[in-house]
């Protein structure tokens, strides 16, 4: 019987873990306006902290030298949003992109978000 217990359990936790989805969030977009600017917060505040990490431990010298390091920094974060930008206005540019590209939104919000921001903020080269 305890068996029994024990594979209910893990089958009861054996639930879909699908993370949000374009879909979903355009409609937090519409419905839920403070969880996507917490959720933009937190995705472009782990973008800065990202490529701040990559460019501490990876001495200038060798950035010069060898040219995957940069290649690094700029995919984890390539897009150079305005230092002025305002939560709103981040947030404001996610929702637009995804309420423009409905082909696109059974992908992961995290992807969106960090394309639409390469689209709307592109880094100068």
């Amino acid at each position: 019987m305890r068996r029994v217990g024990w594979i209910l359990l893990v089958l009861s936790g054996a639930a879909k873990a699908d993370f949000m989805d374009g879909n979903d969030f355009l409609a937090a977009c519409v419905n839920n306006r403070e969880y996507v600017q917490g959720y933009i917060a937190g995705f472009h505040d782990k973008a800065l902290q990202d490529k701040a990490s990559v460019s501490f431990y990876v001495p200038l010298s060798e950035m010069e030298k060898n040219n995957s390091f940069r290649v690094l920094t700029n995919v984890v974060k390539d897009y150079c949003a305005p230092e002025r930008a305002t939560l709103r206005q981040l947030t404001d540019v996610v929702c637009k992109h995804l309420k423009d590209n409905p082909q696109r939104r059974h992908i992961e919000a995290t992807i969106l978000a960090h394309e639409a921001f390469r689209e709307a903020f592109p880094c100068s080269r």
